[in-house]
């Protein structure tokens, strides 16, 4: 009804105005509600004005409280009342009902500035909220971005933990291995040692039998009829001996010989006899070592021996230093975990020295507490000498020494 108005279809406004009034439900609301709030009866009685029938329209509006309407309502009330007071040269109403049109118009404009205002503000404010929310959407994401990539290094360290953790026991279960291979194969190069030992020393022994079977032999056939025939002349010579002093030089000779006769068949007896003396070689133990554990090998062991040295020690010496070096080199493979061993044997001055290093971990413990570090210690004490151990974290360091033979 409204969009007809302004669109100047009065009769149409008429109309619609009618038809709203001529409704059942209206009829009764008419008789029991102001008037004031059938607002499109002002409307009616404006196009009644508008289209020349004033009195119509002017009785109408009699009807209505238009102080009760809409301001916009009020404005155009004012505005047709001005224009149609004019045209009828009612100037001083017509100018009443103008100011109050203008009156209407500038409080329609406050309150239509202080809407854009207001619009202005609440767009504003739910700019701001809008971009507050996208901040801590923002925000909400970095830090999800955040939270995501430290849970992933997390658990990219962990994995690598594992890793490396299960590596090393592989590392560590391989060198296990290797060491007791290590040790295995020095335990079968002793062996290797102690058969080539007992296998020399049987034929040793057997041929230092047969030469003192042949000997004891000839002795007995030789010697033992010679010392015989001598015991038989000098008693043959005593009968013809008539001096009391060249008979008693008799007899003395006679006892001399008879006990020389004695230790003779005492000897021979011995040469019967059998050693059993074992046999250690140090300067032997260390060539196999070297070559053994030579280039290649997972655990390498360098000698330096001075040969003229052999032909100075001692079957007990030897023995001894045999010992203690083999009891260095296992306690290196069982322990140390070193993958390389020095051993010097030499002689300084009126000492045999025993030189072993390695590039072992060392040990934990206090250097020389070990039974084994104990018992090569009290080895090459009783040779009359020294043996000094340290421990460092670059390895194992045995030094020994005792006097040469005089």
């Amino acid at each position: 009804m409204v969009t007809y108005y302004h669109l100047g279809n009065y009769k149409k406004v008429i109309d619609y105005s009618d038809s709203i009034r001529s409704d059942r439900y209206i009829k009764t609301l008419l008789k029991t509600t102001p008037s004031a709030d059938f607002w499109w009866e002002v409307y009616a009685a404006l196009a009644q004005i508008k289209l020349g029938n004033t009195a119509i329209g002017l009785n109408l509006l009699g009807k209505l409280n238009v102080s009760l309407l809409k301001k916009e309502i009020n404005q155009e009330v004012s505005h047709v009342l001005s224009e149609y007071f004019e045209s009828k040269g009612e100037y001083k109403e017509s100018l009443k009902h103008f100011k109050l049109y203008q009156a209407y118009k500038d409080s329609s404009n406050v309150i239509i500035q202080k809407g854009v205002v207001f619009e202005a503000e609440q767009k504003y404010s739910v700019a701001q909220k809008e971009v507050a929310i996208k901040d801590l959407e923002t925000k909400n994401l970095q830090s999800q971005a955040t939270m995501n990539k430290l849970l992933g290094l997390a658990i990219l360290a962990i994995l690598v933990a594992i890793i490396l953790f299960l590596n090393n026991k592989r590392q560590q279960a391989r060198r296990q291995i290797e060491r007791q291979q290590l040790v295995d194969e020095l335990t079968g190069m002793e062996k290797e040692m102690e058969l080539d030992r007992i296998r020399l020393k049987t034929e040793n022994e057997e041929a230092i039998i047969s030469q003192r079977k042949i000997i004891s032999k000839n002795m007995h056939d030789e010697v033992s009829g010679d010392w015989l025939a001598v015991q038989y002349h000098i008693a043959d010579l005593k009968d013809k001996v008539k001096s009391e002093e060249a008979l008693h030089a008799l007899t003395d000779i006679e006892e001399d010989v008879r006990e020389g006769y004695i230790n003779a068949r005492e000897f021979m007896h011995r040469l019967n006899e059998t050693s059993s003396k074992e046999q250690y070689s140090t300067f032997s133990l260390l060539e196999n070592l070297s070559l053994r554990f030579g280039p290649g090998s997972n655990l390498q062991i360098h000698t330096e021996v001075d040969k003229e040295l052999e032909k100075k020690v001692t079957g007990s010496q030897n023995e001894e230093l045999y010992k203690v070096v083999r009891e260095a080199v296992t306690n290196c493979l069982k322990h140390s975990g070193a993958t390389r061993v020095d051993i010097a044997l030499y002689g300084k001055d009126h000492s045999v020295v025993i030189d072993i290093k390695d590039n072992g971990r060392g040990l934990s413990a206090k250097p020389g507490t070990g039974l084994g570090m104990t018992t090569m210690r009290e080895r090459i004490e009783g040779l009359g000498g020294v043996l000094e151990v340290n421990f460092s974290g670059q390895g194992a360091h045995i030094h020994g020494s005792f006097p040469k033979a005089a």
